[in-house]
C-alpha cells in the first residue's frame, strides 16, 4: 500500500473495500472523459482556425 498513499488513508478512516474500489473507478473514469473532453476540444480548435483561414 505504500505506493498508494490514499488507498491507506481510506482505508484507517472507515472505508470497506468495495467503497475505495468504486471510488477509484469513478476517479479513473472522469480522468478518462477529461481526456477524451480535452481532444475534442483541441479538434474544434483547429477546425476553427481552419475556417477562419479560410474566411
Amino acid at each position: 500500500m505504500a505506493e498508494f498513499p490514499a488507498i491507506a488513508l481510506m482505508s484507517e478512516l472507515g472505508f470497506r473495500p468495495t467503497e475505495i474500489i468504486f471510488l477509484g473507478m469513478l476517479w479513473h473514469n472522469q480522468r478518462i472523459h477529461k481526456q477524451i473532453l480535452n481532444k475534442l476540444i483541441e479538434k474544434v480548435r483547429d477546425i476553427e482556425l481552419t475556417m477562419k483561414h479560410f474566411s
